[in-house]
């Protein structure tokens, strides 16, 4: 019994303890959760004296302001009557400067629809030289400028070449210095200028534009405009309206260009069909003696058949010589007559220069080696392929490097060079040959001309490969020229339009 009791005096005993755990278990969870909130309380705070920091920065910052604020309000008190009127000037010039702006408005308007009506007008006139002259002049209306000159391009210079309100004379004058200047600019760097209110020595104010004329990359020349005035001067919409104007005039212009190009082609193959058919005619005439003189010979050889054989071979090879020479003959007039006869087949082929020379000169290897002849080729890089016919062109280069070859001295020179200005090819060959007698130079373009010393060194020229080069260079538009000193070389210089 009494163990019993016991037992149940333990069981109430544990009972209570667990009562004191659970009760110790649950001040322990309420010190942790205190503990975290007063953790969090303290963040709250550090963000609370940050945000008070932060507002008296702000204060500070908008005490300084309101100081600033002070003292230009005190500075604005402090303005003189004269800066007050000044300043009235200003708002009445502004309100000027808006009612400007609608009339410009308005003006720019009118004359884009002019400039729509004047281009199309400009692109059927077809004389370069008309056009230039309207091309000017409407300019000069639509963005009330006073005068102008139209400088093109020639040969890689600038060309002063149509002028209105303008003379000669003033582009000499001290003034213009800055003018040419940025017409210079606007050339190299293909962009337009506008110079407004540049002070001349009076009260007066020069203001100018220069404006590209250009298509497709190619520039054809440049227009400049000004006035001379105290008050007038151009604004940005004169200077966008004249930007706008050129850009289609450059088209009308570029169109009539090409057609003078092709009016001027057409009218030099007439001519290179007419001088082919002359030579034809001179060509039958030329070859009916020798052939008939050939004929004669050979049948009194053939009936002589007793001739020693020295004198036999001798006449034999002096008539090879001569066949020779009417074959050379024939297959210049056969190349001749051969060449094409259309404007479209003058330019059908891209040539490279370099292959057709290193042909020549290998169809002419043994005389080169022969005389120990040194060659020197340079072709600058924008002239190695051009446009043309590959026949015409090597009749050309052939003519004068055979002539070069055949006319030079023992361990003699050959120079060719071929360069590009942009505007023209220039095609030179150079020999250190016997050279051209003074009173021979102009003959030696004419048919069957042969020079004194040329039997001898050619057999077998038929005096008809400068007639040919002369007639084939002009149906392109070129020209060609010769400087000889007798007994010091010869040296042929051709220049060609590039197309």
């Amino acid at each position: 019994m009494d163990y019993e009791k016991k037992i149940k005096e333990l069981e109430k005993e544990i009972e209570e303890k667990d009562e004191k755990i659970a009760h110790l278990e649950k001040i322990a969870d309420a010190y942790n959760k205190l503990t975290d909130a007063f953790n969090e309380e303290l963040k709250e705070a550090d963000k609370t004296l940050k945000a008070y920091e932060a507002l008296q920065e702000i204060v500070l910052n908008e005490k300084k302001d309101i100081e600033k604020t002070l003292k230009a309000h005190e500075n604005l008190e402090e303005l003189t009557a004269l800066e007050k009127k000044e300043a009235e000037k200003f708002l009445k010039a502004q309100e000027a400067v808006n009612q400007l702006s609608f009339e410009e408005l308005l003006h720019k308007e009118n004359v884009l629809r002019k400039i729509l009506e004047i281009n199309k007008n400009l692109s059927f006139i077809l004389n370069t030289d008309i056009l230039l002259h309207k091309i000017l002049k409407y300019l000069v209306e639509s963005v009330r400028a006073h005068r102008g000159v139209i400088f093109l391009r020639k040969a890689n210079k600038l060309i002063p070449t149509i002028f209105l309100n303008f003379s000669q004379e003033e582009l000499k004058k001290e003034y213009f210095k800055l003018s040419y200047e940025k017409i210079y600019d606007t050339s190299r760097k293909r962009e337009s200028v506008l110079v407004v209110n540049e002070k001349l020595n009076n009260n007066e104010k020069l203001s100018f534009m220069c404006i590209p004329l250009s298509y497709k990359d190619k520039l054809l020349g440049i227009i400049y405009v000004d006035m001379i005035s105290e008050t007038d001067t151009f604004s940005e919409s004169d200077f966008a309206i004249g930007e706008i104007f050129c850009s289609q005039a450059s088209i009308s212009l570029y169109n009539s260009i090409l057609y003078s190009e092709i009016r001027r082609q057409n009218r030099t193959l007439i001519k290179l069909v007419n001088v082919k058919n002359e030579f034809i005619n001179k060509m039958s005439e030329y070859l009916k003696a020798p052939i008939v003189h050939i004929l004669e010979e050979l049948k009194s050889l053939l009936k002589s058949g007793n001739l020693p054989l020295e004198l036999r071979n001798k006449i034999l090879s002096a008539l090879i010589i001569k066949v020779e020479k009417l074959n050379n003959f024939a297959n210049k007039v056969i190349n001749f007559v051969s060449l094409e006869t259309s404007a479209e087949e003058l330019f059908k082929d891209k040539i490279e220069l370099e292959n057709i020379i290193n042909k020549i000169l290998e169809s002419y290897k043994s005389e080169i080696e022969e005389k120990k002849l040194n060659i020197s080729i340079s072709i600058s890089e924008d002239a190695k392929i051009i446009s043309g016919n590959y026949t015409i062109f090597k009749t050309i280069l052939d003519e004068l490097i055979s002539n070069a070859i055949f006319y030079n001295k023992q361990d003699g020179m050959i120079t060719i060079n071929i360069t590009f200005n942009g505007e023209k090819y220039k095609f030179e060959v150079i020999d250190t040959g016997e050279g051209i007698k003074k009173e021979e130079k102009e003959k030696i373009f004419e048919q069957f001309y042969r020079g004194q010393f040329a039997p001898s060194l050619n057999q077998k020229g038929a005096g008809l490969g400068l007639y040919m080069v002369k007639n084939l260079v002009h149906s392109y538009g070129g020209n060609i020229i010769v400087q000889s000193e007798e007994g010091e070389g010869t040296k042929f210089t051709i220049t060609i339009p590039a197309y």
